[in-house]
């Protein structure tokens, strides 16, 4: 079984985008393995194979509820399963399947790889992308175990020593910092497969 988890909150997106990815991934993905499609959301009606609430009030802000998916007892995982985490603001332009079944070691975590290595000079020198991660079920629980034990702390971290510019930012670097201090393997996927667009005009 292959697990496809999302995260939608109000914000920056509508829920229009998780129907645009459920879509676009169903209709891009043409391997034989089952695939399963949940998003963590606070609304019930978005498009998914199976919605899991969002609880009203929690100690975990934003995107820091993505780590709630290395937690194997989260979403029905069963040891074994293929877990794959996507952010909703993307957009599929081909055949996904590659990816999705892209080989996963036992301790591996595959993502991309940053776009902003531009920024290491400032001591940012991530170089996964918290868009995309692939493990193994249970693989990287270590990773929700140091996080809640005091997730206040950790979601103001990377903020509070300057290595993100706005509160609450930083989900990426905790994943990256705790996969290297736990000294497990950061996997990249193939650098082609992977391009971010940019409205020059609405930058300049």
């Amino acid at each position: 079984m292959i697990k496809i988890f999302c995260c939608f909150f109000q914000g920056e997106y509508v829920k229009n985008y998780v129907k645009q990815l459920y879509e676009s991934v169903k209709d891009n993905y043409h391997g034989s393995d089952e695939l399963e499609f949940i998003c963590y959301s606070e609304d019930e009606k978005v498009k998914a194979d199976r919605v899991i609430m969002l609880p009203k009030k929690s100690r975990i802000k934003a995107h820091w509820c993505k780590l709630n998916f290395f937690n194997p007892m989260f979403g029905d995982q069963k040891p074994g399963d293929d877990i794959i985490v996507m952010d909703i603001d993307q957009m599929v332009c081909g055949d996904l399947t590659e990816m999705i079944t892209y080989q996963c070691g036992p301790n591996d975590l595959v993502s991309y790889e940053s776009w902003w290595n531009r920024h290491k000079e400032k001591g940012n020198t991530i170089t996964i992308n918290g868009g995309w991660y692939k493990f193994k079920s249970g693989a990287h629980m270590y990773l929700w175990e140091r996080f809640i034990r005091d997730p206040e702390y950790w979601q103001m971290y990377y903020y509070k020593n300057g290595t993100v510019h706005f509160p609450y930012y930083g989900e990426q670097n905790f994943v990256e910092d705790t996969v290297l201090k736990a000294k497990k393997n950061i996997a990249h996927l193939p650098g082609h497969w992977v391009t971010k667009w940019t409205n020059r005009l609405a930058e300049n």
